[in-house]
């Protein structure tokens, strides 16, 4: 078939082959993100929990999408601008103003990957709501400091326009978006600790990381620990089963832990062994249960 039939010349063909390439790389550094930071992580199937959706999508903005959109963005707009005024080059003022341009950007864009990562390695609210105030600083603060840049440069006169006015609109409207999200998400609130683990104790934390030791020391000082619920009905067996903790469940399990307890939705440490198909844990438990029946 030839392409010319359809309008496509080789420069298109070209253009949409790096496209889809593009595509297929932020498809896989956005699964890399997401088994990364769902580590360790209490996953419940049934809820909207862990790294994924919209939480997921801003994640991959903050690291990836927003950079490359930044840095094209810029080393384009100074392109043209000099190729349309070719008597800017090598004047001092205008040399100052990109050399100020780029460090702020660089700036940005660490400050950017760093809130990303906050996002990827938190466990708390803390790292959200650090979060939402670095989306400001990157966002809107960001526009304002090239506003700066520019007034210092040429003058308020020269500054002051549309074309500098507009991304401070688009920022302002998208870190408030953004800022809304992280506050009303039940993703995030359940990811981060501010929904259903309310309530959580620290042998759940235990559980969840696999720390026996810790788990010891802190049923010889409360042993009311062992089957303590949090918000959702879960227990520490629940957070070892769904971490896939086999050390730390056979211990519980050994302490006492009642493998019958469920959480508000009916689930059963079993059951979300098999749900996140983890046959080891699921046949330990299933061994366990088969032994001690419930009364």
């Amino acid at each position: 078939m030839n392409t010319s039939s359809v309008g496509l010349s080789p420069r298109d063909i070209a253009s949409i082959f790096y496209l889809a390439l593009a595509a297929l790389l932020i498809w896989w550094a956005a699964r890399g993100i997401k088994n990364i930071g769902n580590r360790g992580r209490v996953i419940d199937p049934g809820e909207r929990t862990g790294i994924g959706g919209w939480l997921l999508l801003l994640i991959v903005s903050l690291m990836i999408l927003s950079p490359l959109m930044s840095l094209g963005q810029q080393a384009s707009g100074f392109f043209l601008l000099e190729l349309k005024n070719p008597s800017l080059v090598g004047i001092s003022k205008w040399e100052a103003y990109k050399t100020m341009t780029w460090w702020v950007l660089w700036v940005s864009i660490v400050i950017s990957m760093y809130a990303g990562y906050l996002l990827i390695r938190g466990r708390t609210m803390v790292a959200v709501t650090r979060v939402k105030v670095l989306l400001w600083v990157i966002g809107p603060l960001g526009v304002v400091l090239s506003l700066i840049i520019a007034m210092l440069a040429f003058g308020a006169a020269i500054a002051i326009n549309k074309q500098l006015l507009s991304p401070l609109l688009v920022t302002t409207i998208s870190a408030g978006i953004w800022t809304a999200y992280l506050t009303k998400s039940r993703r995030v609130q359940s990811t981060y600790g501010g929904g259903s683990r309310v309530g959580n104790t620290a042998l759940m934390t235990a559980a969840e990381l696999g720390d026996i030791e810790a788990a010891k020391q802190l049923l010889a000082r409360d042993r009311a620990l062992i089957d303590a619920q949090d918000a959702a009905g879960g227990t520490a067996l629940h957070y070892a089963v769904l971490n896939k903790q086999l050390e730390m469940t056979e211990y519980l399990l050994d302490a006492g832990a009642n493998p019958f307890l469920t959480t508000k939705k009916g689930r059963t440490a079993m059951f979300l062994a098999g749900k996140i198909n983890w046959s080891d844990g699921y046949s330990l438990l299933e061994t366990r249960i088969a032994a001690s029946p419930p009364d």
